[in-house]
């Protein structure tokens, strides 16, 4: 940093806390083969760094398993194409896939569950008795 230069502002903008446990995924900025996510384990002070192949949604309660979302129109192009749009109401198709995790944290298997999902707006009334 140069004299006079304003600091560089570094981080992350999101977490995807695993529940019960003190792991949580968070991107980490793009390096040359797509998005990198950082795997932050508070209780060995430790972070795994992995690119994935669509943005995280969802862990399974179990928590070995990672919802990705990706557009559908997207397949095949760069890894970090088609996650920006990801959560905005009434786009999509979307493809859901299941990654599951080994021992070490290495992806063991990848599943498609859809090429269809779509974000939807969803209102929810609540009756107070």
């Amino acid at each position: 940093m140069g004299e006079g230069e304003p600091p560089k502002s570094g981080g992350f903008t999101q977490l995807l806390w695993l529940r019960h446990t003190h792991l949580a995924l968070a991107p980490g900025g793009f390096a040359g083969s797509g998005l990198r996510y950082h795997l932050i384990d508070i209780d060995d002070d430790g972070v795994l760094s992995f690119s994935l192949s669509g943005f995280p949604v969802a862990w399974s309660p179990l928590g070995r398993t990672l919802i990705l979302a990706r557009l559908s129109s997207y397949a095949g192009q760069d890894p970090e194409t088609g996650l920006k749009d990801v959560g905005i109401v009434g786009s999509g198709p979307y493809t859901l896939t299941a990654v599951t995790f080994g021992a070490n944290w290495s992806v063991a298997s990848s599943v498609t569950l859809t090429t269809q999902a779509m974000q939807l707006p969803v209102r929810c009334l609540v009756r107070n008795p």
